[in-house]
C-alpha cells in the first residue's frame, strides 16, 4: 500500500468511524450549556430584583445592605433554591410552585447532561482498553468482548435515556425561553423520540437471537464417512485432539470446521463439525485434500472452533442492538459511539482471525507438504470464482432456463480457466471463502509456508486427478447429485423472479413471466369501490381512468378527519394532475394494500432502471465496435 493509500485508509477511518463518535456528545453538550445558561440567566434576573429590593428598603442600616447584598451575589437563587437546609425552606416557601418545579428541572437536566458527558468518556475508556486488551489473544478476546459488550450496553440504554428525556426537556425550554413560548407539536414530537427510541432499546436488549447455522449438505457419521474419517481420526491423533463428531457433506465452494450447533438437511448436530465440499473434493487429489482437512483439523486444536463458538453470539447481539440504536431515532448518536468501537473489535477479530489461519497453514504444510497446501489453495479460490462466473453468467441471461447444469458447466470449462488463473497477475491478491473467518491473500499464505511469490507448477495443477477422497466416500455420487438438483431448483426460482422485475414485458412469453409474480390484484372498500393493483398501473373506481407507474411523479400519505390518504401525483401529457383515495375504507386490508402497491412500483422502477441499463451496455458495445 502506498503512503497516499495509507493516508486515506487513515483519514476515511477517522471521517466514518471516530468523528461520529463524538455525535453522542452533541444532545448532552447542547444541553448543558442551554440549562445552565438559562440557570444563570434567571439567577441574574432575581438578583437584580433582590438588589433593587434591598437598595430601596429604607428599613435597613448600611451595614445590614451591605450584609444582605453580599449574601445574594455570593449566593445565587438556584443554589438556594437546590439547598436541603431547614432555614432554606422556608426562604423556598416564599417562591411560586412553578418558579421552583422550573429551577428543579434546570438542576435535573444539568445533572443528566453531566452524567451523559462523564459516563460517555467512562465507557470511551473502558472499551478503548477492551479493545487494546482484546489484541493478546483469543481469550483476552473473548473476555474484553463479555466486559466490553455488558459496559457498551449498559452505557448506551443510559444515555438512551438520559438523552431522551434532554432533548424532551429541551423540545419545550429552548422555544420557552427564546421565544417566551411553546408548541406542543413540537413538545409531542420530543416525547415521542425518547419514549420511541429508548422502547426500541429496551425490546433489543431482551430480544432472542437465533443462533442455528443452517448448512446445504447431508450430515455422515463415522460409518457413513468411510475411509475419510479413518484418515481424519490418524491426524487428529497427530494434532492431540479428539477426530470430528460428524462431517457434512455438500457442493459449497470451501471447507470449514465449527462447534456451532449446525442444521443440515432434516438434522441437527452439535459438537465438532467438518464441512467438506464434495465438488472441490471431486478436483482434487487426496494430497492436496489432504492438506486442506489437516488445515481444518488445526483450527480443533488451537481451539478457535471454542472462541468461535463463544464470541459468535456477542457478535450477534451487539449488532442486532446496533441496528435497533439505529433505527430508534433519538439514540443515532449513540449508535454511532457503538459503531466505532464494533468496527475496533472487527479489526481485533480480524487480526487473530489472520494469526489463526497462518498457524492453521503451518500444521497443514508440515503434516502433507507446502506444495500440496498451495495447489489445494489456488485450485479451491479458482473453482470459487469460476462457479461464481458461470453462475453469474446464467443469472444474467434474459430468458427462463429449463435446465442450467452448473457443475457440467464448471467441469467442462474448470481447466481452461485455472491455466487462466495461474498466468493471472492478480492471483496472489484472491482469497478463499470461509462463512465464519477472513482469509489472508493467497501471496500472504504462499510467503508464510515458505513457497515465496505464486510461481505454481501449471501441468500439477492440470493434470487430471486420479486419486481422490471423493470415491473413498460411500454414495458421494447421489449425494452430489441431490444437493445440485436441490440448489439449481432453487436457482431457477431466483432467476425468474429476477426476470420478473427485469421485464417490460413484450410478448406472450415475457408478460407470463411478470403476471406469475405479480398477478393483478382487487380490493374492495366498504363503500363497495374496487382499487386494482397490476404490474402496468394502479386504478381505483371513482378515478376516470388507471394512472400508469410511469406517470407518477410523487406519492403521499396523510390524514384528514381521522381518517388516511394516499395521494398520487403524476404527469399526463405534459401536465400536471392527482388522484387520491381513502386507505381508512378499506380497514384490514390497507397495511397489505399499501405493501403490494410498493412492491408493484418497485418493480416498475427495477425494470425501468434495468432497461435503461440494458440500452447503455448496447451503446457502449456498438461504439466500441466501431472504433474497432
Amino acid at each position: 500500500m502506498s503512503k497516499a493509500d495509507t493516508q486515506f485508509s487513515k483519514v476515511g477511518f477517522v471521517g466514518r468511524y471516530l468523528l461520529p463518535l463524538f455525535l453522542i456528545f452533541l444532545i448532552p453538550g447542547f444541553s448543558l450549556w442551554f440549562f445552565m445558561h438559562v440557570q444563570n440567566y434567571y439567577d441574574k434576573q432575581f438578583l437584580s430584583m433582590a438588589e433593587r429590593e434591598i437598595q430601596n428598603d429604607k428599613r435597613l442600616t448600611q451595614a445590614e445592605r451591605e450584609k444582605g447584598l453580599n449574601f445574594y451575589r455570593k449566593v445565587p437563587l438556584s443554589k438556594m433554591l437546590a439547598s436541603n437546609r431547614a432555614e432554606a425552606r422556608e426562604f423556598q416557601n416564599g417562591f411560586e410552585p412553578k418558579i421552583r418545579r422550573d429551577y428543579m428541572t434546570f438542576r435535573w437536566m444539568i445533572r443528566i447532561a453531566r452524567f451523559c458527558i462523564w459516563t460517555g468518556i467512562a465507557a470511551f475508556i473502558i472499551a478503548g482498553i477492551s479493545v487494546l486488551f482484546s489484541l493478546r489473544s483469543q481469550l483476552a478476546q473473548y473476555y474484553s468482548l463479555l466486559t466490553g459488550w455488558h459496559v457498551l450496553r449498559i452505557f448506551a440504554t443510559l444515555q438512551v435515556m438520559g438523552q431522551g428525556v434532554l432533548l424532551f426537556a429541551l423540545s419545550y425550554w429552548v422555544t420557552a425561553f427564546f421565544m417566551e413560548q411553546y408548541w406542543p407539536k413540537l413538545v409531542i414530537c420530543g416525547a415521542v423520540l425518547a419514549v420511541g427510541g429508548i422502547f426500541v432499546v429496551i425490546v433489543a436488549i431482551f430480544k432472542r437471537i437465533d443462533q442455528t447455522f443452517n448448512v446445504e449438505g447431508r450430515v455422515l457419521d463415522h460409518a457413513g464417512a468411510g475411509p475419510l474419517m479413518q484418515h481424519l481420526t490418524a491426524v487428529a491423533a497427530n494434532l492431540g485432539i479428539e477426530p470430528p463428531h460428524q462431517i457434512i457433506a455438500g457442493i459449497d465452494d470451501n471447507f470449514f470446521v465449527t462447534e456451532h450447533t449446525v442444521t443440515a438437511g432434516d438434522k441437527t448436530v452439535s459438537g465438532k463439525t467438518l464441512f467438506v465440499s464434495l465438488s472441490l473434493l471431486r478436483n482434487c487429489t487426496r494430497d492436496e485434500a489432504n492438506a486442506v482437512l489437516a488445515h481444518e483439523m488445526a483450527h480443533f486444536s488451537g481451539s478457535d472452533t471454542v472462541y468461535s463458538k463463544k464470541i459468535s453470539p456477542l457478535l450477534s447481539r451487539y449488532f442486532e442492538y446496533l441496528k435497533a440504536l439505529y433505527n430508534g431515532g433519538v439514540s443515532r448518536p449513540v449508535f454511532y459511539f457503538m459503531h466505532a468501537f464494533w468496527s475496533l473489535y472487527q479489526l481485533s477479530i480480524q487480526r487473530l482471525s489472520r494469526q489463526r489461519e497462518f498457524r492453521a497453514d503451518a500444521i497443514a504444510a508440515q503434516q502433507t507438504s507446502p506444495a500440496s497446501l498451495a495447489n489445494a489453495l489456488v485450485k479451491i479460490a479458482a473453482f470459487s470464482r469460476y462457479r461464481g462466473k458461470v453462475e453469474e453468467d446464467l443469472f444474467k441471461r434474459e430468458e427462463v432456463h429449463e435446465s442450467v447444469n452448473i457443475p457440467a458447466q464448471v467441469a467442462s470449462g474448470f481447466p481452461e480457466f485455472v491455466r487462466g488463473c495461474i498466468a493471472a497477475s492478480d492471483l496472489g491478491e484472491s482469497k478463499t471463502t470461509h462463512p465464519f473467518d477472513s482469509h489472508p491473500t493467497m501471496r500472504e499464505r504462499f510467503q508464510a509456508v515458505g513457497i515465496g511469490e505464486v510461481n505454481l507448477d501449471e501441468k500439477t495443477l492440470l493434470e487430471p486427478v486420479a486419486d481422490s477422497w471423493y470415491g473413498e466416500i460411500p454414495g458421494a455420487d447421489k449425494i452430489e447429485a441431490e444437493l445440485w438438483e436441490e440448489y439449481q431448483n432453487e436457482f431457477k426460482k431466483a432467476h425468474e423472479l429476477s426476470l420478473a422485475y427485469r421485464y417490460m414485458p413484450a410478448g406472450e412469453q415475457e408478460t407470463a413471466i411478470v403476471l406469475k409474480h405479480f398477478p393483478a390484484l382487487e380490493f374492495i372498500d366498504k363503500k363497495g369501490n374496487k382499487l386494482v393493483i397490476d404490474y402496468r398501473h394502479i386504478h381505483f373506481s371513482k378515478w376516470p381512468e388507471p394512472i400508469r407507474y410511469e406517470e407518477i411523479a410523487k406519492c403521499t400519505a396523510s390524514e384528514s378527519f381521522g381518517s388516511k390518504y394516499l395521494k398520487i401525483e403524476y404527469n399526463r401529457g405534459g401536465k400536471k394532475a392527482d388522484e387520491k383515495f381513502c386507505l381508512s375504507g378499506f380497514k384490514d386490508a390497507a397495511e397489505v394494500l399499501m405493501e403490494h402497491f410498493k412492491k408493484y412500483y418497485t418493480r416498475h422502477l427495477a425494470s425501468r432502471e434495468f432497461q435503461k441499463e440494458k440500452e447503455k451496455e448496447a451503446a457502449e458495445n456498438a461504439a466500441a465496435g466501431n472504433q474497432n
